[in-house]
């Protein structure tokens, strides 16, 4: 007689991984009380939805990336900051594209 894997009053039989009293079943991912169903990803009371990235009272805005109060705001065109930032672009791109031409060249 082969040995089985399993005790002979065990709750699992061999060809099912659940256990009979399980909450999951074989064909659903997901528990009957999970606050996720299968149909929905998220539940009608979530504050999340489904089409909105966004919570209802977020300080961000979809069409504003800044926060009204961050220290990121931008400059205006003719500060310091601004000079020496667009400056330090222009070097930068400037390697990058005589960079790319050279290794364009055969």
């Amino acid at each position: 007689m082969p040995a089985s894997p399993l005790v002979p009053d065990s709750p699992l039989v061999p060809d099912s991984p659940l256990l009979p009293d399980s909450p999951l079943l074989p064909d659903s991912p997901l528990l009957p009380d999970s606050p996720l169903l299968p149909d929905s990803r998220l539940r009608p009371d979530s504050p999340l939805l489904p089409d909105s990235p966004l919570l209802p009272d977020s300080p961000l805005l979809p069409d504003s990336p800044l926060l009204p109060d961050s220290p990121l705001l931008p400059d205006s065109p003719d500060s310091p900051r601004s000079r020496a930032c667009a400056s330090a672009l222009e070097r930068v791109l400037g390697s990058v594209f005589s960079s790319a031409r050279s290794i364009a060249r055969p």
